[in-house]
């Protein structure tokens, strides 16, 4: 345990107690691009740019939150000599004006990509002045428009306040997701280990195979006369869907080694073949860019490497 007080911000984002760091190390910063400020950086900033009560400020990138904390502590500072108070410590628990909880709550945002970093700074926030509910995660989403007809699931990155109320499951590599709204269209995808812990919506029956392959239960679901199958379960005539009650009653044949064997290979091979011809598109739109800003020579030179 420890007294706020104590602790000595070396730089946002890395705390140390008694030369001792903690709450988020060199794993979570540098090897994943992650660059914090340190902290008379952020303080000669927050100087420069003046942020009053009146202006709302967000950080896009914001780690532990240091330059979102500062700027509350600027503007805190203001209010207490504008209602004439003596300054305390401001990182504690102890009341302040009214004034200085709605700034937190209407004017300061933070987003960042990284869980544990969202997490450090809600917990400061929150000690802070309970700012944590401005402090948003963007996350890749998958909905229905994202699965195309040969099983491929692609996903989008969507702001952490934009989130649809449909962002429901949270899926893992291997786990088979399938269309249970007109599941007459056969759309049913296999999350690829780049996909870990996407949200997908709830339009979706999230299944993580048990003693078979994923491969298999992704043709399985795949099979015409399957989609027929899942399609006479449905109700309602507007968005007809199937339960996922119903769809874990569907019969299931398991087919004999060699076979499973054989279905696993294929899949994995056009679904590498998929990769590879995604990898190339990429690589010929570079080139394409290149050939234009520079020469069709560098263009060919870049197609050309491995």
């Amino acid at each position: 345990m420890f007294d706020l007080p104590d602790l000595k911000a070396i730089e946002a984002g890395l705390f140390e107690k008694n030369g001792k760091p903690y709450l988020i190390n060199k794993s979570s910063k540098g090897e994943k691009g992650q660059y914090f400020s340190a902290r008379y950086v952020i303080d000669m900033c927050v100087k420069m740019l003046n942020p009053r009560e009146d202006e709302s400020m967000i950080d896009i990138a914001a780690g532990s939150s240091g330059f979102p904390v500062h700027c509350i502590f600027k503007v805190w500072r203001d209010i207490f000599r504008d209602v004439k108070l003596p300054e305390s410590h401001l990182f504690t628990l102890e009341k302040k004006p009214q004034r200085c909880y709605d700034y937190v709550g209407e004017k300061v945002f933070a987003i960042d990509f990284d869980e544990k970093a969202v997490h450090v700074t809600r917990c400061l926030n929150l000690i802070a002045g309970d700012g944590q509910t401005n402090v948003l995660q963007p996350f890749h989403y998958i909905e229905i428009g994202d699965l195309a007809a040969d099983g491929a699931a692609t996903s989008h990155v969507v702001p952490g306040e934009e989130a649809p109320s449909r962002a429901t499951w949270i899926v893992q590599p291997g786990d088979v997701i399938t269309s249970t709204v007109r599941p007459n269209r056969c759309l049913t995808g296999l999350i690829e280990p780049q996909q870990a812990e996407n949200i997908c919506s709830s339009g979706f029956a999230v299944l993580t195979p048990k003693g078979i392959p994923g491969e298999l239960l992704f043709a399985y679901l795949r099979l015409p006369v399957i989609c027929e199958l899942m399609d006479l379960h449905t109700t309602a005539s507007m968005y007809p869907a199937i339960s996922t009650t119903d769809l874990m009653r569907l019969p299931f044949l398991l087919p004999d080694d060699a076979t499973i064997k054989k279905v696993k290979h294929q899949i994995t091979a056009a679904r590498a073949a998929r990769r590879e011809a995604h990898t190339l598109l990429e690589k010929a739109k570079q080139a394409v860019e290149v050939a234009i800003e520079k020469n069709e020579a560098a263009g060919m030179k870049l197609l050309e490497t491995k």
